[in-house]
């Protein structure tokens, strides 16, 4: 049986609750430490983001319902990318 790492345990909490939770909370329900908990989220190419306050979410509930701003690169133009 293959071992979960410390981000589908972080995951799966994440998961279950359906909304942002607190970094104690979530390191009491994985059995993880409070830094292991840190340490799966991340801006950069994670599905697990931190919100600040001690806090963290999957990024589709940390960002539900908000609208994002993006701005083309211009080479993102002269190849005529859509954002």
């Amino acid at each position: 049986m293959k071992k979960k790492n410390n981000k589908e345990k972080v995951k799966k909490v994440l998961l279950e609750a359906g909304c942002p939770l607190q970094i104690n909370e979530v390191s009491r329900l994985t059995g993880l430490t409070k830094n292991q908990v840190r340490g799966t989220a991340s801006y950069y190419d994670s599905e697990i983001v931190p919100l600040g306050e001690g806090r963290i979410a999957l990024i589709y509930h940390a960002y539900k319902g908000r609208g994002l701003r993006v701005t083309p690169k211009e080479e993102d133009i002269k190849e005529g990318i859509n954002c």
